[in-house]
């Protein structure tokens, strides 16, 4: 009985580990290191769908721009969709389920804000996750927005 027991608990510890583990360190992950301040407002009532804001302040540029996750976003040429309208779709996803979570007052961006010469790490996956680093190049600050829905 009790090697039984102490196998459900430490399935149980694991298990508690991973969830609250990966909550923890969803923002952190691409985060470069150097900000001065912070803001973080993650999703109270979200486990499996989720979204989340967090603002980060920085000095300058530098660990941003020397971080090799992050792209520059330039304007697009020739009428053709690029970089820049991917970071604006995806901006405006999350901010979007942030308004209809009543979350609005969170932001300090919208997706008007984005413009050449920002900084930006975009992922996605085909199962409606979003995550979206962008930096903004004019007051040195970096909005992670994350939307698992």
């Amino acid at each position: 009985m009790k090697k039984h027991v102490s196998k459900i608990s430490i399935v149980f510890i694991l298990a508690v580990t991973t969830v609250f583990g990966g909550c923890i360190a969803v923002s952190g992950t691409n985060v470069p290191k150097g900000y001065v301040s912070s803001k973080e407002y993650f999703d109270k009532e979200g486990f499996q769908d989720y979204t989340d804001y967090c603002v980060y302040y920085y000095e300058n540029a530098e660990a941003v721009i020397s971080d090799k996750n992050f792209k520059l976003i330039t304007a697009s040429e020739n009428g053709k969709t690029g970089f820049m309208e991917q970071v604006k779709d995806a901006a405006s996803e999350v901010i979007g389920w942030m308004k209809t979570l009543g979350r609005e007052n969170e932001l300090e961006i919208t997706a008007d804000d984005i413009t050449a010469g920002d900084y930006a790490y975009l992922y996605r996956t085909q199962n409606s996750l979003v995550k979206l680093y962008l930096f903004d190049s004019e007051t040195n600050t970096l909005h992670y927005m994350a939307s698992k829905t």
